[in-house]
Parts: C-alpha cells; structure tokens; sequence
C-alpha cells in the first residue's frame, strides 16, 4: 500500500469537501460523552471535593488556594438537592444527545470519505440524511463495545483481587508484564475496531459481518494497519501539541502569577478566560478537522487493502454482456409449382 498517497489522498478529501469537518466535530463527542456517562454513573462521590493540602511534601501552597477551597465547599454546601438531581438529569440527557450526534458524525465521515474518494458530489443533508441508514447498526456497535468493555473490567478487577488474596500481594508483582501489555493491546484493539466501524459503512454490512470483514482485513495486512496506526499517532499527537499550545500561552501568565508571587491577580484571570473562550472555538474547529482526517485515512485505508483504487466505485454486481443476434437464416426457395396434368380429350373444361 502507498501510503503517501492515502494520506494525501485523504487530506485532498477532507479538504474538498469541507462539510466533512463538522462530521468531524460531531464524531469528537464521542469523547465527551462518554465521559459524561463515566462520570455520572461511576461509583466515585460527586459534588464533593475536599482539597486535602498534607499532600504537599513543604507545606508550601499559594496564599489563594485555601480561600478557593473555602469557597469550593460553601458553594457545594448551600445547594439544595433538587438541583442536584435537575443537574444530573440534565448532564444524562446531554451525555445521550453528544452520543447521538457522534453517532452520526462517524458515519458520515465513513460515507463521506467513500463517496469523496469516488469523486461523487454530496452535500451535508445528502450526507446526514444518508448516515441514518447506518445510525442503529453504529448504536448497536456501540452497546456491544461498551457492555463488552463493562465485562472484561470486572473480570480485571475481580481477577487482579483474586491474586491478591490468594497470594497475600506477591503475585500482583509478576502481573506487572502483563499490565504494561495492555498500552499495545488497546492500541491494536483500536485500529480493528475502527476497521469495523469502516466495514460497517463502506460496504454497508451488518453488525456481525463487519466484525468478520474487518478482522479479515486486519489479520491477511497486519503490518499495513500497524504502520498507518502509528503514523496517525504521531499526526495526532503532533497536532494536539500545536491545538494546545495556544491555550498554554494564555494561561501561562496566569500560571506564573498564582504559584510564583502567590497572588491572584484578577486581571490577569480575566484575561485569561477572554483568550479561553477566544480559542476555544478555533480548537474545537482544529479537533474536527483532525478527526475528519484520521477517519478518512483509515476509510481510504481499508479500500485501498481491498483492492479499489481512488475515483473507483465500490463494487457491484456485474451485469453478463448480450450476446449478438444470430443472422436469420436465409429462406429456402420455393419450390416450382407442378405444371397442370393435360386435359383429356372430349371433355371441356369446367365453367368459370
């Protein structure tokens, strides 16, 4: 595989049809859904933080810091319950509209990708009206991974506790190798599990045969997926660098105030916040583009592992050629009429 002109290719994609960054944008609440959904039904108590300042070894902390703590809890102290509730419903009902949305964000940009690497026109309502065909496919992927990812943790937890007891915390030591396999294996995981969300979408199959059309196309190009895989992690890391370094400059003022002088400067607070906001959008806008980007490659990647080229359409039924008409054959002639037997003597011939 070339794997310039994929990562070309994808870019000139992305870049053409510009309507596949907001794809992108709806694709990156994933994220922030999911770890709304973490949060609110982790076992973790919420709403209640207690600043515990033992933890620094000297004792030294900024002159602000106890008032914020003050003030953290007296704020959380004086809600009454009824707002709590109408806050966690409320965070609930957000959590499932961002998972909707990036539901429909992944597949567009599968769809979108295919149809831009085919150099077929589309349009954002074209697109989003064609991505329903996939929603309760991708919704149903979805509840599987997680249900799937909520029973191998307990399993983990329940294992590792296992160890623990039965070997009094010896044999937590010889996990260790293990634990340190599980950054590689989430890795891997990651790209097969993309590969079906691609599968999915490209080629429109079921839930259960795009989990067997993916790990085919992953276990017969293994080394294509792996090097694709790291290549855009290192555009992305790359990329989130340059996204946050903004964010940096603008707080780093207020950093160096607050735990170098020990003051809190509200100016510069205020500041902050106005070049917060400021940026805010414009990384938002860099998040979609780069997840527009990644989904791409990883479509032109499996089509290119499965053999179709760009502007080349996905395959379809082949219709046989018709096969030319015979010539008639030509008629047989006629066969000459026999002549009239002759007349025979003293008899006339009939009246006409």
């Amino acid at each position: 595989m070339d794997y310039g002109e994929v990562l070309s290719r994808a870019w000139h994609v992305i870049w053409k049809h510009k309507i596949l960054w907001i794809f992108g944008i709806f694709t990156g609440l994933a994220g922030q859904a999911s770890g709304g959904v973490q949060n609110l039904f982790s076992g973790t108590p919420r709403f209640q933080y207690n600043f515990n300042f033992e933890d620094f070894s000297r004792g030294d902390v900024p002159p602000f810091l106890p008032e914020f703590e003050a003030n953290f809890n007296r704020f959380f102290e004086s809600m009454p319950v009824w707002f709590w509730v109408v806050l966690g419903i409320s965070l609930i009902l957000l959590a499932i509209g961002l998972w909707v949305l990036s539901i429909y964000g992944r597949a567009g940009l599968v769809h979108g990708a295919v149809k831009g690497d085919e150099d077929r026109p589309f349009t954002f309502g074209s697109l989003f009206k064609e991505g329903s065909h996939y929603f309760l496919r991708l919704f149903l992927l979805d509840l599987v991974l997680m249900a799937g990812g909520l029973v191998l943790s307990t399993l983990a937890v329940l294992g590792l506790a296992a160890v623990g007891i039965f070997t009094l915390g010896i044999g937590l030591i010889f996990m260790i190798p293990l634990l340190c396999l599980i950054v590689p294996l989430s890795f891997l995981v990651g790209i097969y599990l993309t590969q079906v969300q691609v599968a999915l979408v490209a080629e429109d199959l079921d839930l259960w045969q795009a989990f067997g059309r993916a790990w085919r196309v992953v276990i017969d190009r293994p080394g294509e997926m792996i090097v694709m895989g790291l290549i855009l992690l290192v555009i992305g890391l790359a990329a989130g660098l340059l996204l946050g370094l903004p964010f940096g400059m603008a707080l780093a003022p207020l950093g160096i105030s607050l735990f170098g002088g020990g003051a809190l400067n509200s100016t510069l607070v205020t500041a902050s916040m106005i070049f917060g906001l400021i940026l805010l959008p414009f990384a938002i806008l860099g998040s979609g583009i780069l997840t527009a980007y990644t989904y791409s490659t990883w479509t032109l990647t499996f089509r290119r592992l499965t053999g179709r080229k760009a502007g080349a359409p996905a395959a379809e039924t082949a219709v046989a050629p018709i096969a030319p008409i015979a010539p008639a054959a030509p008629a047989a002639p006629a066969a000459p009429a026999a002549p009239a037997a002759p007349e025979a003597p003293g008899e006339f011939p009939p009246d006409a």
